[in-house]
C-alpha cells in the first residue's frame, strides 16, 4: 500500500474532506472509508466489501488527514509551463485581487481555489529581463 501525505491531495479533495471532518455523528468507520474514498479514487462500497484488518491497513495509509497542515510557503508555482509568482504581501497585491479575496474568504472551504487565484501573478518570460508579470 502506498502511504499517503498532504502533498497527494487537491484542493477538491480537501475542500471534500473538510465537509466530512465538519458533520456531526460520524463514526470512526466512516472517518476511515470516506476519507479514503476521496484520497484513492475508490467508491465507498468498494471498501466497505473489505475486511476489518484490510480497512485498518488503509486507515495507517491515510493517517495524514488527522494532522495539521504544515504549509511553507511557495515563491513560485509552476503548472501546465506557465509560471506564477505568490503574492502573500497585500502592499505588493493589486487593488482588484484583494477585493476579489476579501469577498472569496468570506466561505473559505468552498472557494478556496478562488482565494488561491487571487494571490498568484501570472508571469511572462521576457528575453532581456527573464520572468515578469503578466498584468
Amino acid at each position: 500500500m502506498k502511504c499517503y501525505t498532504w502533498n497527494n491531495i487537491n484542493v477538491g479533495q480537501w475542500q471534500q474532506l473538510m465537509t466530512i471532518f465538519g458533520e456531526q455523528g460520524n463514526s470512526a468507520l466512516d472517518l476511515i472509508v470516506r476519507p479514503a474514498s476521496i484520497i484513492m479514487d475508490r467508491t465507498e462500497h468498494d471498501l466497505d466489501s473489505l475486511t476489518l484488518i484490510e480497512i485498518n491497513a488503509i486507515g495507517k495509509d491515510i493517517a495524514f488527514v488527522h494532522t495539521a497542515v504544515e504549509p511553507r510557503g511557495e515563491q513560485y508555482i509552476h503548472a501546465r509551463g506557465r509560471r506564477y509568482r505568490c503574492v502573500y504581501d497585500i502592499y505588493r497585491m493589486p487593488a482588484a485581487r484583494y477585493i476579489e479575496s476579501k469577498v472569496f474568504g468570506q466561505d473559505v472551504h468552498k472557494e478556496l481555489h478562488k482565494v488561491a487565484a487571487c494571490m498568484v501573478m501570472p508571469q511572462k518570460r521576457n528575453w532581456l529581463f527573464g520572468w515578469i508579470d503578466d498584468k
